[in-house]
């Protein structure tokens, strides 16, 4: 019977999730009027595929038109991230280990996953680079962005779960690699993400973690951002992936084609 109980649960749950997402993408807003919408949202289980299989149906006019509506889960994903971030200073502070602990690490994993989604359909090679221009590169989304980018790495740099971090590479990997052509959007992200600190914290991951996709993935990055000229001044990814001394770094050989 108890079984029985779960899965029932489980499809609620599921179909809850798919349901407010076949909202948003039909332009509505479905947090409208509702209390706490989004931290009920942020606690589903994000179905990945099925974004990606909206985004598939939208011609490049569709997701001009729909960009109010990417933005705002954009922008609801940030603040997701930033109170994950207030709210583990405060129990570290008061050494408190809670249930409200794991919610707020669901919210932080699925809010990750929901980004993941969304830069992912939009930036996909085959959209026009109107598309990035006027959803993620406009003066009126890039303040936006600027404060996405802070809470990445706030949480990239912080102790979070290995999960966590293989998620934050996974976004990072995509924004700078997908649609190389734009260059304004290419270089933007590209720099953001090119200092010493980020180095460290994306070495240091690839020679903890044992996930293969996950090292892979880290390299990628390294190898993206060690590669970038910067005119004004040297490029701290690659005179730290120069000094590097880990064994690691030099017995695992990967060969990526950009």
């Amino acid at each position: 019977m108890a079984l029985k109980i779960q899965t029932n649960k489980y499809r609620e749950f599921k179909t809850k999730f798919i349901y407010y997402i076949d909202e948003f993408f039909q332009g509505n807003n479905p947090s409208n009027g509702i209390e706490n919408f989004w931290d009920e949202f942020f606690l589903y289980n994000v179905n990945i595929r099925y974004i990606a299989n909206k985004f598939d149906t939208l011609s490049d006019e569709s997701i001009i038109q729909l960009k109010e509506i990417f933005l705002l889960l954009i922008e609801n994903s940030i603040i997701i991230l930033k109170n994950s971030v207030k709210n583990k200073k405060k129990q570290e502070e008061n050494d408190i280990h809670d249930s409200q602990t794991n919610v707020s690490k669901i919210r932080q994993s699925n809010a990750l996953d929901i980004i993941y989604s969304i830069f992912h359909g939009i930036l996909d090679s085959k959209r026009n680079n109107e598309v990035i221009i006027e959803l993620l590169m406009n003066k009126e989304n890039i303040h936006l962005m600027n404060k996405f980018v802070e809470s990445l790495k706030l949480i990239l740099l912080s102790d979070v779960h290995e999960v966590i971090k293989a998620k934050i590479i996974r976004i990072i990997v995509i924004l700078i690699t997908e649609n190389e052509n734009n260059v304004i959007h290419h270089n933007y992200w590209i720099q953001k993400f090119l200092d010493a600190d980020t180095y460290t914290t994306i070495a240091k991951f690839i020679t903890e973690t044992k996930n293969e996709t996950s090292i892979i993935q880290g390299f990628v990055l390294i190898s993206v951002l060690a590669n970038f000229n910067k005119y004004d001044s040297k490029n701290p990814f690659l005179i730290l992936l120069s000094n590097q001394k880990d064994h690691k770094f030099s017995s695992v050989h990967i060969y990526i084609y950009i």
